[in-house]
């Protein structure tokens, strides 16, 4: 699992079994990267898996911005009839998503395990 960094964030990625999982790390002095959902695209889609678990617990807080990249990211990968998985947010930001409602459309879990074995959502 290689660390790589791009315009101030670092990631690693891991290859499992039908799923890709990105852990995301914002160093604490790093500004608000541009085009963060292209960066993350370029990785999936070199990776041809589109069932990706996006470990956000190296992140501080997860901000307004970066839930809007997040939503991008998703619809990319949904495009692509893939599933965009979260884990690793902290019970304020699990608080933030479920306020805005954004839990129905980014998923979240406690670990990467759980993400990976969670059945599907069944339609309303």
């Amino acid at each position: 699992m290689a660390t790589v960094v791009v315009d101030g964030w670092y990631w690693s990625v891991e290859r499992g079994p039908n799923w890709l999982i990105i852990h995301l790390k914002q160093p604490p002095e790093s500004l608000q990267p541009a085009e963060l959902t292209e960066r993350l695209w370029q990785v999936i889609d070199g990776h041809f898996i589109y069932r990706v678990i996006l470990d956000l617990s190296g992140l501080p807080a997860v901000c307004s911005w970066l839930l809007g990249e997040l939503i991008r990211l998703r619809r990319r990968i949904a495009q692509r009839d893939g599933v965009l998985r979260l884990c690793g947010l902290s019970e304020q930001d699990q608080q933030v998503l479920r306020l805005s409602r954004l839990d129905q459309v980014l998923p979240y879990f406690d670990s990467c395990r759980e993400a990976v074995w969670a059945c599907p959502q069944k339609p309303r």
